[in-house]
Formats: structure tokens, C-alpha cells, sequence
């Protein structure tokens, strides 16, 4: 890998690194354990339940939220707990080779994108950074989000290759449908917000420079398999699968003005705790914020560019 000829970028990019790594080697040497928590345990027991039953999907476990587990991070905990057993060391190697699997698919991402291996892991980096305890939680210890948010991130990629390949075969777009169903599969709802919207709004705007067919083509292959995930879950998965009581979020609600102004103003306490301001004041919040604005002001840059 060649760094940067510029000094200042090659302080930058080792020192990400050493950070990446300091904490890396704090959350999963040192402070697992104490992270650990009845939900960042379900990777393993779905995994030992699936073993018992011989299956990836186990309808004798009581899910919530209206989430099916199925292309979730319970199959890769299979293994390690097949040779380890049920417990903390397979639940900790699962976990590691879990967050080891969305780095990589980040550094495949972004080298597509930037160019250069040593954007790719600044960018992996940045993406995957512990930015707040609620990021720890929720991105190393609690893998089921992090993980979710990198399969939406790489259908995204996938269809966006297929857009900017002008020889893109047929068997490429059934294979980007099958993977929007089994994705959706697991849930319509965020499947239609996470996954079928962003590659709309792409065929309607960032890729607006290739045919129409293209992305006409592109629009059709990410509904169908939408539609495909959205039939199995709701006629089939659904109506065999044990729900938690009650069942939790599964549908869309569309409220008046105050829920609106509930929404914006949840939506501004996650902010709040994602620049690192969980329980202290909103002060603590502004490094954080500054550094997400321009994040954004450099992917707004570069898409008008």
C-alpha cells in the first residue's frame, strides 16, 4: 500500500490508524465483557438454537420489533459456537469475525470508489470509529445494527456497479433482486426505507447520466425483489415464526404535526448521543457534530462534482 505523498495526510491516515486500533484492542481485550448485555447475546443462542434445529431460520424464537433474523449476524456465530460452544469465547470470536466481515466489505466499497487502498481504510475507519459509547454498543458489541447497515451499504454498491457497467449481464440484476429479497425478507419495512428508496433516488439522480433502460432496469430488479422478500415474510415467515409480546414496531405510522415534531426532536437527541454527549451537556456535543458536518460537506462536495 503507498501512502499519500502529502505529510500532513500520512499523520492523518497513521493516526486514524492507531486510534482504529487502541480501541479495537480496549472494546474486545479489555472491556467486552463489562459491554455485554441480554441483546448483544442473541447472535449466539439464535446460533445455538439453528444448530439444534438444523436450520438458519429457528421459529421457536421469540422475535421482536418485527424483525426475522435470517441473513443476520447469528450465521456467522453458528461455527464458533458449533467448536466453542455456547458462551462468552464463541460469542466474542463470532462478534470479532463479524465486525472483521463489514470492515472488509467497507475497504471492497470504498476502494471502488476512491481508488487507492489507503483511502479505502482512512474511509473503513472513519465509517467504523467508536465516535460514542452508544457507537460501541450498538456498532461492536451489539452487531445485529452495524451489520445491517453494511448489507444495506453494499446492495447500494452492488447496484451501482451494475448502473456504471454498460455490459452488465442479466444474470448480474436477478442477482441484485434475490439480494434485496433476502435482505427485505428479514424486514419489509426497512428493507423499502434502506434499501429500494436509495437505489430509486439513484436511478433518478446520481446515475442520471447512463441509459434509461439502465436504470429503469435498475428500479425494476430492486422492486421485484423487494415484492419477493415482502411475499415470504408476510405470507409465510411471519405466520410461522414465534413474536415477542407485543410484537413490536412493524409497521408505518404516519402522524399529525406533533408526532412530526416528537420524530425531529428524537431525531436530534441521536445526534446529541452520537457525538459523544450521552449524559453530559450538549456542549460536549459540538466536536462530534463539527466532524459530521463535514463529513457530509465532503459527500455533498464530491456528488456535485
Amino acid at each position: 500500500m503507498k501512502l499519500p505523498a502529502a505529510p500532513w495526510l500520512r499523520v492523518v491516515f497513521l493516526a486514524t490508524m492507531l486510534l482504529f486500533t487502541a480501541v479495537l484492542v480496549y472494546v474486545y481485550a479489555i472491556r467486552y465483557v463489562a459491554w455485554l448485555d441480554s441483546d448483544a447475546s442473541v447472535p449466539a443462542l439464535l446460533a445455538a438454537k439453528s444448530l439444534h434445529a438444523m436450520s438458519p431460520i429457528v421459529t421457536d424464537w421469540y422475535y421482536a420489533n418485527g424483525d426475522i433474523w435470517v441473513l443476520t449476524p447469528h450465521l456467522i456465530a453458528i461455527l464458533p459456537v458449533a467448536i466453542l460452544g455456547l458462551g462468552v469465547p464463541a460469542l466474542l470470536v463470532s462478534t470479532v469475525l463479524g465486525f472483521a466481515l463489514e470492515a472488509w466489505i467497507l475497504v471492497k466499497v470504498y476502494l471502488r470508489y476512491g481508488g487507492e487502498l489507503w483511502i479505502a481504510l482512512l474511509a473503513m475507519m472513519a465509517t467504523l470509529m467508536a465516535w460514542s459509547n452508544a457507537h460501541v454498543a450498538y456498532a461492536y458489541v451489539q452487531l445485529a445494527y452495524g451489520f445491517g447497515t453494511v448489507l444495506y451499504l453494499a446492495t447500494f454498491y452492488v447496484f451501482a456497479t451494475i448502473a456504471d457497467d454498460a455490459g452488465a449481464r442479466r444474470r448480474r440484476l436477478i442477482a441484485g433482486a434475490l439480494l434485496v429479497a433476502v435482505i427485505t425478507v428479514s424486514n419489509p419495512t426497512r428493507g423499502a426505507v434502506f434499501l429500494v428508496a436509495p437505489i430509486l433516488v439513484g436511478c433518478a439522480w446520481p446515475w442520471r447520466a447512463f441509459p434509461v433502460r439502465r436504470r429503469l432496469a435498475l428500479a425494476a430488479a430492486a422492486g421485484i425483489g423487494w415484492a419477493i422478500g415482502y411475499a415470504l415474510y408476510t405470507y409465510w415467515l411471519a405466520s410461522i415464526v414465534t413474536w415477542s409480546v407485543p410484537r413490536g414496531h412493524v409497521d408505518v405510522v404516519l402522524g399529525g404535526l406533533k408526532q412530526i415534531e416528537a420524530n425531529i426532536a428524537m431525531l436530534g437527541r441521536g445526534l446529541v448521543l452520537l457525538c459523544g454527549a450521552a449524559d453530559r451537556s450538549v456542549m460536549w456535543a459540538i466536536p462530534g457534530l463539527l466532524i459530521l458536518l463535514g463529513a457530509l460537506a465532503l459527500v455533498v462536495r464530491e456528488a456535485w462534482s
